[in-house]
């Protein structure tokens, strides 16, 4: 027997049209809270009485989204989950979105398709109101902070905390013109936060000119951004980065306008990768542990799974920073 909800059935149940529920879990228009409250209700009654959570379980198929393979931390966190479902008799199934958002049908379908029992977020690549409705069908485990209000759940690190830590390390050294380099992303922004704070709690001046933002991850399109920013500012003394491949980007379009590492201009990553290690200089950054966030998440999601329970948790790992040659 098929068990596939279509659009016609939850809009028959719902009382409304079938473009009306199209457009609702394509987020593709403003629709009032009274009709997405009554196609989401009538969404998880239809999944209620074609769902079993038992061959939920014994499908045993997670699911692991993620923008693309060029987040050097997202490696070792898939490592760890790939070695921990494996070890629990689960296996693991990565999805690439190439910096797309999806949308709840196209997640719906994948979960229904692939027999899905959990999913695992490690670049927000959906919106975060659709992520909890997934968590209505399945449970979601999402690898950094979402907001207080946010009903999915997460294993990460305080990024806050751990981004003032590195601004504050700053700070400490007399750097006033600190640059931060972060791409665009679906979440609150932890380091501007972070950095803005750090500069009011000792009397700087907040530039605008001097965030980064660029509009996707591409190495070869950041480092013309870099070499063009470090020509502009030459008074610049600090960059903070998003990552450990981003800072080694940095410290290189730093070298190409004669800025000496760390004497004129110290650059921090995040992530304590290999790369920090390897570099010349190396890197300071902060390790957030990605090994035991990979094995949490998927440990916390297998129990989630086994007990049937979709109910949000917060999980904080702790972090540590690793001075190293860049500063």
């Amino acid at each position: 027997m098929n068990n596939r909800i279509k659009m016609k059935d939850i809009a028959d149940e719902a009382g409304v049209s079938i473009s009306t529920v199209s457009r609702v879990l394509n987020g593709k228009t403003r629709i009032n809270s009274d009709t997405k409250n009554k196609i989401y209700s009538a969404l998880n009654r239809l999944n209620a009485a074609t769902h079993d959570p038992t061959k939920i379980a014994a499908n045993r198929n997670i699911l692991v989204i993620t923008a693309n393979l060029s987040h050097l931390m997202h490696f070792k966190v898939i490592d760890a989950i790939n070695e921990t479902a494996e070890e629990r008799g689960y296996r693991v199934i990565i999805e690439l979105t190439n910096n797309r958002l999806l949308s709840f049908d196209e997640l719906y379908e994948r979960v229904k398709e692939n027999n899905v029992c959990g999913i695992i977020i490690l670049a927000l690549m959906a919106k975060l109101e659709t992520l909890e409705e997934i968590n209505k069908i399945v449970p979601v485990f999402y690898s950094s902070e979402v907001p207080d209000n946010c009903q999915i759940s997460f294993v990460g690190t305080h990024l806050y905390n751990a981004y003032k830590t590195l601004g504050n390390y700053l700070i400490s050294q007399n750097r006033k013109r600190i640059g931060v380099l972060f791409p665009l992303r679906y979440v609150a922004n932890d380091l501007l936060d972070a950095y803005v704070d750090v500069l009011k709690e000792a009397g700087i001046p907040y530039d605008p000119a001097l965030i980064l933002r660029p509009n996707n991850y591409d190495y070869f399109y950041i480092s013309t951004l870099l070499n063009q920013f470090f020509s502009t500012h030459p008074d610049i003394d600090a960059m903070i980065c998003e990552d450990d491949a981003l800072a080694l980007v940095a410290i290189n379009a730093a070298r190409r306008n004669h800025l000496r590492i760390p004497e004129d201009v110290a650059i921090l990553g995040f992530g304590s990768t290999f790369l920090s290690y390897v570099t010349s200089p190396r890197i300071t950054s902060v390790d957030i542990s990605l090994d035991t966030i990979g094995m949490t998440l998927c440990n916390a999601l297998i129990d989630h799974v086994e007990k049937n329970d979709l109910s949000p948790e917060r999980i904080y790992v702790d972090h540590h920073f690793t001075i190293q040659e860049s500063t």
